[in-house]
């Protein structure tokens, strides 16, 4: 879908971007000034359900994972009772998810949509806080570091702040957020939450958002709008599910673009860049009026893994990198993708211009040239058991057949990342556009381009688009970029063999668009 997401708008050099929070008009305007000015940016919003690869927290910082829990909206509602019922569930599910030693899980927040109450709640547990409607990540560098010593000072008071300092440089840590709907309000329809895969973000996207409190100085990051970012939502996420996402990891890598933190103990040009998940609550604009208001809970917890694992042993961050991705076949079990390709085949073309649009690192994919010979050998049959071309070779090793899995595949695998000339996605951005593509994907293979259209004896499934005396132009006088020029050609032998008109049809419901059948004189 296609959603308005709140962004950060870009600040001038010498502007401090946040707000004050517990303070009068009168107390604010004696302070220095803080902007807080948002832009508004239509942007597609995928439906991570459909992903043929599902995220990950390894992969892309979030995850959504089956949790039911026994927490009740009464217990989340208590502190102590959260605590003793509901954290200790959170504890389980963040230490499978990330194969942690410890999970310190330190508070939570109940949300409501149409809430009056500010985006801080500082009325307690039992307060619920309105969504938070603009892009931001909950920490920043500095700020998820003090966090972190705060919450191991809370829970080991015997601590020294050296020891604190050893035990944390030791070790690889983390803040993970559990997001789910609160138990007995239902799905949740109303202002979900989307999550931006974090390889498409840019340390000069990110903009330090300072939060000064009266005891207090908080900081997490806002972001600028970027054409790059690439967003998923999961949607009707129910109350046995919860999504976990990072928001800092002291695993982190370097980037010499990373913006200062005006609030850190390092110097302001620091290179570290945390391994945080951006995300926003939004209107989905497919929202029926009559669904009820969404409550949701979000955890929050420190995880802790081995000693040994940090102290800028260049520990392995919940994110990884597009410089991990690129080796990743000799660090997990993610083997080479191959791309077994034709050149006369027009399926296989389709994957092979999607890798010159997308523009991915080298040897991200393989690509190996088949002959017509090898379609008939035993090996490349346990590749693609119908001896067609395209078929791949995924990441751990199984084989995919037809180009719209293949494509499929390639998309969730790489979505948001490639330097090429062509989108960071290619999937349409509405449920109209796509079920719209697909049905031309289907009726051409199964009709246009099947068996049943070619000459007798010939084997292959392309011939119908190879060897027709007739092309099919598709004309549209509303939108003839689109339209104009995408040809289909048809076989001139036995008139029954040819797909039917009322295929035609199919492929021209639109009233806009009008076909016509023109001669065509091969070539060769």
């Amino acid at each position: 879908m296609v959603a308005t997401l709140q962004y950060q708008r870009t600040p001038a050099p010498d502007e401090r971007v946040g707000r004050y929070i517990g303070f009068s008009d009168e107390q604010t305007r004696s302070r220095p000034p803080l902007t807080d000015v948002h832009v508004q940016a239509e942007t597609l919003v995928a439906d991570a359900r459909v992903f043929v690869s599902p995220p990950t927290l390894a992969t892309r910082g979030f995850e959504l994972r089956r949790a039911p829990t026994k927490a009740t909206a009464d217990d989340l509602a208590d502190a102590s009772r959260a605590a003793k019922v509901y954290y200790p569930e959170v504890e389980t599910l963040v230490k499978t998810a990330t194969g942690c030693e410890h999970v310190l899980v330190f508070d939570h927040t109940l949300r409501e949509s149409g809430s009056k109450v500010g985006l801080n709640a500082l009325g307690g547990p039992k307060t619920a806080a309105a969504p938070v409607n603009r892009v931001h990540c909950d920490y920043t560098e500095a700020s998820g570091h003090r966090r972190v010593l705060d919450v191991l000072r809370f829970r080991w008071p015997e601590a020294s702040e050296a020891e604190l300092k050893v035990f944390v440089d030791d070790r690889r840590v983390a803040i993970v957020n559990v997001w789910r709907a609160v138990p007995g309000f239902g799905v949740i329809h109303r202002s979900p939450l989307a999550v931006c895969d974090p390889h498409t973000v840019c340390a000069k996207d990110r903009v330090v958002y300072t939060m000064v409190y009266p005891d207090r100085v908080g900081g997490n990051y806002a972001l600028t709008p970027s054409a790059e970012h690439a967003w998923c939502y999961f949607p009707d996420m129910t109350e046995t599910e919860a999504l976990l996402f990072s928001v800092w990891d002291s695993g982190a890598t370097e980037d010499s673009n990373a913006t200062g933190d005006s609030n850190a103990t390092e110097a302001p040009n620091s290179t570290l860049t945390p391994a945080c998940v951006f995300h926003t609550a939004f209107h989905d604009p497919t929202t029926r009026s009559d669904v009820p208001a969404r409550r949701s809970v979000e955890a929050r917890g420190v995880a802790v893994w081995g000693k040994g694992t940090g102290g800028g042993k260049r520990a392995r961050s919940v994110i990884e990198t597009p410089s991990d991705a690129a080796s990743r076949t000799k660090n997990t079990a993610d083997r080479p993708i191959v791309f077994y390709d034709m050149p006369h085949s027009n399926n296989a073309a389709r994957i092979r211009i999607w890798l010159a649009l997308k523009g991915l690192p080298n040897g991200a994919v393989t690509t190996k040239a088949v002959a017509y010979d090898d379609l008939a050998t035993r090996a490349y049959a346990a590749v693609n058991p119908m001896r067609k071309v395209p078929a791949l070779i995924d990441a751990r090793g199984g084989a995919l057949f037809e180009s719209s899995v293949c494509l499929d595949y390639l998309e969730d695998k790489f979505c948001g990342l490639g330097s090429g000339d062509g989108p960071k996605t290619f999937r349409p951005n509405t449920p109209e556009q796509r079920a719209h593509v697909a049905k031309l994907v289907r009726v051409h293979d199964l009709y246009i381009a099947s068996p049943n259209s070619t000459q007798p004896g010939f084997a292959h499934t392309q011939g119908a688009m190879y060897l027709g005396p007739h092309e099919v132009r598709f004309f549209s006088n509303s939108h003839p970029t689109v339209c104009a020029g995408a040809l289909v050609r048809i076989l001139p032998f036995r008139l029954p063999l040819r797909p039917p008109r009322h295929v035609y049809q199919l492929l021209t419901t639109d009233p806009n668009v009008t076909m016509t059948v023109t001669p065509y004189t091969p070539t060769h």
